[in-house]
């Protein structure tokens, strides 16, 4: 085992009560500190609970998977230690705060995911997703992050740090 998850909170369709879901994750990350191992998180609609929870365990490590949050959130995150995971979701988004949180990650903290079968990028959007189709668009990083200032040896070796942090999130 090299991590526990997906675990965390996700309120968008109410399936399960948030006292529910949060005795789960409560669970998880008490699990995650006995065996020292990572989480992978899943938010959706719940951040003010999560982060609540969370930091009644300032030891916890991982990475938000999936992240579509903007900067308030991306800060939090990054405050506490977590990797953030981006993915297809992030080549077609018009929303300006979840840009402009991919504008703001670090390139040492971002993983690229593919959620496989989920989430295809922009070019083959709507088609089943498969590890192939990661990292979501070669070209999106560079175009997303053009106004930061940053200069070009600086920009390549964050990219290669990024490039090693890759994971593929695969769903059975």
């Amino acid at each position: 085992m090299v991590a526990i998850g997906e675990c965390g909170l996700d309120y968008y369709r109410r399936r399960t009560s948030p006292e529910v879901q949060e005795k789960a994750l409560r669970f998880q990350l008490e699990l995650a500190g006995e065996l020292s191992l990572p989480l992978s998180f899943h938010v959706r609609d719940a951040f003010p609970d999560f982060w609540a929870i969370l930091y009644d365990y300032p030891t916890a490590r991982g990475v938000l998977h999936c992240f579509t949050a903007g900067p308030d959130e991306l800060r939090a995150a990054l405050d506490h230690g977590l990797y953030v995971a981006l993915n297809g979701i992030m080549t077609f988004t018009k929303e300006e705060y979840q840009l402009e949180a991919a504008r703001q990650l670090p390139l040492d903290r971002l993983l690229l995911e593919t959620d496989s079968p989920y989430l295809a990028p922009a070019p083959v959007r709507g088609r089943r997703n498969d590890p192939p189709m990661s990292p979501p668009s070669p070209t999106f990083w560079p175009a997303s992050r053009r106004n930061r200032g940053r200069a070009g040896g600086r920009h390549h070796r964050q990219r290669r740090a990024a490039v090693q942090n890759l994971i593929l999130v695969r769903r059975g």
